[in-house]
């Protein structure tokens, strides 16, 4: 890890909290979650007196956190501000020494909900579910989450980060060790989104590693990936009913299409997000933003995505790569907006910012 300027200390050590609280499963409402996040806000403002922000990077910070403050005081919701208040927290900071604290972070929270919940100090949380390609009924272990498909997404998540940070060492062994963990945990989750994923990701980077053409391929998909997700989620949410692949992809997604369906059907996209949306459950990231987001904050994050991506098409091999594949991954869950389980939001602090050397995430002096 990069020397870490004194400074900036705080911010690193405001990260670990955070990515601890939401690695052993707190919720956006725990209370111990939005103290840290309340800090936060101290953390911002004194960090904002301090760097002497321009002109533009005030316009960035100050409407995602006026689009955020919005969002938690009319409709309601959490994530937007949350992830407003970890970005403007990003002015100097090595991203690297970032992801590095999340991974770490991470792998330490999993470990102790792992061994906790097998030695039965904290519930497992087990679950019984009915499924018919598996010939009836399973038994889901949550490992001490409160779901299987966060356990799973747990790993997922971790596999990602070891990935980006480890991508000029791993090699094939390495991925084949990753995919038979994949493989070991799904015998325990049944969780099939989070073990396809992960599949695919080290499919992705086995493919990059392997071929010059696939890595020279991927600055020019980064803002093709975004749009066809935008139109794969609005594709699947009207063709539910209608197109006979859409209604099998939705039974192997437990109907989380039909639950799309059923909110682009009855429910107007509003300007400022909310969360009472009659108990619809949201597993896509990009209806999620904008449902729960509202137009505001979907424009903000499209914007600073697009930008993002023309610079880290021009950067590191492993920043695009992972920010590939958690577009993807949001078109099956709901985290797009969230920093915490998207990391690849941190690159935005390139174009807010512009904090970094190109390619080797040193903080600025």
């Amino acid at each position: 890890m990069e020397k870490i300027k004194k400074s900036n200390l705080i911010v690193y050590i405001f990260f670990i909290a955070i990515t601890f609280c939401k690695g052993i499963g707190f919720s956006n409402s725990n209370n111990i979650y939005i103290c840290i996040y309340a800090l936060g806000v101290a953390l911002l403002i004194l960090k904002i007196i301090k760097d002497k922000i321009s002109k533009k990077e005030f316009f960035n910070i100050f409407s995602i956190l006026c689009i955020g403050v919005l969002d938690f005081f009319i409709g309601g919701e959490t994530t937007i501000l949350f992830t407003a208040i970890a970005l403007c927290s990003l002015k100097n900071i090595s991203i690297d020494n970032i992801i590095k604290i999340m991974f770490w972070t991470r792998v330490v929270s999993f470990v102790i909900l792992f061994v906790f919940s097998s030695l039965g100090i904290i519930d497992n949380n087990t679950l019984i579910f009915y499924r018919e390609s598996e010939g009836g009924f399973i038994t889901r272990n949550s490992f001490g989450f409160s779901h299987p498909n966060i356990a799973h997404s747990a790993l997922t998540l971790i596999v990602i980060l070891y990935g980006y940070i480890f991508y000029n060492k791993i090699n094939t062994f390495n991925m084949i060790l990753l995919e038979l963990l994949n493989i070991l945990l799904y015998q325990f989750t049944f969780s099939r989104t989070g073990f396809f994923i992960t599949t695919i990701y080290v499919l992705f980077l086995f493919m990059v590693k392997k071929f010059k053409f696939v890595r020279n391929a991927l600055p020019k998909i980064l803002n093709i990936t975004l749009i066809m997700c935008l139109i794969f989620t609005f594709f699947m949410a009207f063709g539910y009913g209608k197109i006979g692949f859409i209604n099998d992809l939705d039974s192997l997604l437990t109907g989380r299409i039909r639950y799309m369906n059923i909110l682009v059907k009855s429910y107007n996209i509003p300007i400022i997000g909310k969360i009472d949306y009659n108990n619809i459950l949201f597993d896509n990231g990009y209806i999620s933003l904008l449902y729960t987001g509202g137009i505001l904050a979907t424009s903000w994050f499209l914007f600073q995505q697009i930008k993002t991506n023309n610079i880290i098409k021009n950067r590191k091999t492993e920043e695009m790569i992972i920010t590939i594949i958690l577009m993807i991954y949001s078109l099956f869950e709901s985290f797009y907006a969230n920093i915490l389980m998207n990391p690849a939001l941190l690159f935005f602090a390139y174009y807010i910012f512009g904090n970094t050397e190109k390619g080797n995430g040193k903080e600025n002096e």
